[in-house]
C-alpha cells in the first residue's frame, strides 16, 4: 500500500514538470497575412505554437499589428509557464506583425539573449519585363 502511494506521488510531480528546455528559440513568420510564432528547443524541434488564427482572428484582421501582438502575448506566457526562462527571437518575413511582436516578447518575463533578422532579401532580384513598345 505504500508503495503504490509513493509511485502515484512521483507520477503527479513528473507530471507537473515540463520537458521544454530553459533555452530556447522563438520563430516569428511575420506574412502579409498572418503571424505564425513556434517555439522550438535549440536543434529546431518544435513545442509550442501559435498564430493570429488559432487566437481567434479571422480573414483580414489576421494581417494586423494587433493580432501578432496578442500572439506573441500568448506563446510568451505559456513558454514561460512551461519552464522556459532565455529565448533566441529569430524574425522571418516582412509583415506587420514583426515589431509588436518583438516588443511583446521584450515586455514578457522570458529573457532575450539574440534577436536575428533571417527574412531573405534578394540582392539584384529577377530581370525585368522587357520595355512595351507603343
Amino acid at each position: 500500500m505504500i508503495k503504490q502511494m509513493k509511485r502515484s506521488r512521483l507520477k503527479r510531480v513528473n507530471s507537473t514538470r515540463s520537458s521544454i528546455p530553459k533555452r530556447c528559440r522563438l520563430c516569428v513568420k511575420a506574412t502579409f497575412n498572418n503571424t505564425i510564432i513556434s517555439l522550438t528547443d535549440m536543434a529546431g524541434n518544435a513545442l509550442l505554437w501559435e498564430s493570429a488564427g488559432t487566437c481567434g482572428f479571422k480573414g483580414a484582421k489576421k494581417k494586423t499589428n494587433f493580432a501578432g501582438r496578442l500572439v506573441a502575448e500568448k506563446i510568451g506566457s505559456q513558454a514561460f509557464l512551461a519552464g522556459a526562462r532565455r529565448v533566441a527571437l529569430i524574425v522571418n518575413g516582412p509583415g506587420n506583425g514583426r515589431r509588436p511582436v518583438m516588443r511583446a516578447i521584450v515586455q514578457s518575463r522570458l529573457k532575450l539573449f539574440v534577436i536575428k533578422d533571417v527574412t531573405p532579401l534578394p540582392f539584384n532580384g529577377c530581370r525585368p519585363p522587357k520595355k512595351r513598345k507603343v
